[in-house]
């Protein structure tokens, strides 16, 4: 609904404006109309309800419209303002440019003047908030693919919760050779008749389509083989697999859930119907991702003998040794893959001449070992000159509209990687590197100039004036009309 607060001290022409948006002018879309004849009036309604456009005479008895149009400059609150005058005097102008007003409309008002105003600035937010809606989805797709910290979510979650109003959250990988966009909008078509809320993604670097699913039932099961059949159908020749992740209520989990998924699709693709197999990787894929990671040798072989425990507990089901080996070769690949890495070939041939999991550990090892030494000596010698190449880019760019895989590709690296290095070379992530850069630019202009939150957001590449301000408060614990009196 948009909402528009008309302040006017005069009664008739308050009720005449009212009139002609609700009953005359036919604008098109819903619209709420709230009015105030004085403005400690108007600063009561805008402090207890959100407001899209704010129609304001300036001369009225006691505080006059500059002053209110002042006090939604000062609570950074995301309103257009046009103003009501009789008046169309130059100084009015200066004034009111000074303090961003959207336009102006001449009093006695005309109606169609005042329907272009109104649908301008309709448009306007329009454009703005499906912007908004972009960046969060883009920042939402990001957290689910390279495991960034969900609390970057964190500022936007009238947004979150806008975009994912229920409660369960399950992801849907489709793995194909060449996917499509019209993949992706075929995809979300058939899921939103399962799901209340589906967003799709296409992620051409891993020939992958991944579908976020939102909605209200905990047990929702989907027929994937069914839906496998039915995107075969529609495009023909490809070679598709497709896999839903496990059930959350936390869209803390939503690399959980991709990796479970995505995971899933591994296990079809290289062990068929081979359910001992698949189960077994599904079931102990961590394990044999903390093995590998592992770099102190000693803690290494324990966690394998955990891993192997791990196993024996479950032999009734898996247990026979090739089939161990198989499982934890193939959770490595799978973990090397989504990190962009190549496996070698001979891995996989070597697998034909396993006996028994014991008698390989000394060459798995080994070739963990090998495979650890050959990354750090392609990767470790660049990584000083990495990071700074990431820094600057971001001191340079940090006006745009950057993600991560811009970001990685413009750097000629792997997003995954690159997710890495900031999580552990540099400490922080590369939106938090992004935010670092913005907000030194901001303070700059807080302290040296007097352009507008909504000027000063736009020029450091935020979407709104609110948007910025909620991140400033977050980063330096003041609003940023506070900062800029602090350093006045």
């Amino acid at each position: 609904m948009f909402r528009i607060l008309i302040v006017d001290d005069e009664q008739i022409i308050l009720n005449g404006i009212r009139f002609m948006i609700e009953r005359k002018i036919n604008l098109g879309f819903d619209v709420e109309v709230v009015t105030a004849d004085y403005v400690e009036k108007a600063i009561d309604i805008l402090e207890t309800q959100p407001v899209d456009l704010l129609l304001t005479d300036i001369r009225m008895p006691g505080m006059n419209g500059f002053d209110l149009i002042s006090y939604v400059q000062e609570k950074e609150m995301d309103i257009r303002v046009v103003i009501l005058t009789s008046h169309a005097d130059f100084n009015y102008a200066q004034q009111a440019i000074r303090l961003n007003v959207q336009d102006f409309i001449l009093k006695p008002v005309n109606g169609m003047v005042l329907k272009a105003a109104v649908k301008k600035v309709w448009r306007e937010k329009k454009e703005q908030s499906r912007m908004l809606h972009q960046a969060v989805l883009k920042k939402v797709r990001d957290v689910m693919l390279y495991n960034l910290p969900s609390w970057e979510l964190d500022n936007d979650a009238e947004v979150f919760g806008r975009l994912f109003p229920y409660t369960y959250f399950t992801v849907i990988a489709v793995s194909c050779i060449c996917p499509e966009e019209s993949y992706s909008q075929w995809l979300r078509e058939r899921l939103l008749n399962h799901y209340n809320v589906c967003y799709c993604f296409l992620w051409k670097e891993r020939s992958q389509i991944i579908a976020i699913c939102n909605h209200s039932q905990k047990q929702h099961q989907i027929q994937t083989d069914l839906l496998k059949k039915e995107l075969r159908m529609q495009y023909r020749g490809e070679q598709i697999e497709i896999a839903a992740s496990i059930t959350s209520d936390s869209y803390q989990m939503l690399h959980y859930l991709y990796s479970n998924a995505v995971q899933k699709i591994f296990c079809i693709r290289n062990f068929g119907k081979n359910e001992s197999l698949s189960g077994l990787s599904l079931i102990t894929y961590q394990d044999c991702v903390s093995v590998f990671l592992e770099n102190d040798v000693v803690k290494m072989r324990q966690h394998l003998k955990e891993y192997l425990d791990k196993v024996r507990i479950l032999s009734g089901l898996y247990g026979v040794p090739k089939e161990i080996f198989a499982s934890f070769l193939y959770n490595i690949m799978l973990y090397l893959e989504n990190n962009g890495i190549s496996v070698p070939d001979e891995w996989i041939d070597n697998m034909s001449l396993v006996t028994a999991f014991e008698q390989l550990m000394p060459a798995m090892e080994a070739k963990i070992i090998e495979l650890r030494k050959s990354l750090e000596s392609n990767f470790g010698n660049q990584e000083e000159w990495l990071i700074k190449k990431l820094l600057d880019y971001i001191r340079e760019h940090y006006n745009e509209d950057i993600s991560l895989e811009k970001l990685a590709n413009d750097v000629g690296y792997n997003t995954s990687y690159i997710s890495n290095v900031f999580k552990m070379k540099i400490g922080q992530s590369y939106l938090e590197c992004i935010h670092g850069e913005r907000l030194r630019a901001a303070k700059k202009l807080l302290v040296e100039t007097d352009y507008t939150m909504e000027y000063i957001a736009d020029i450091v590449g935020y979407n709104s004036a609110s948007q910025f301000a909620r991140v400033f408060r977050k980063y330096e614990k003041v609003s940023p009309s506070e900062f800029r009196k602090r350093k006045m």
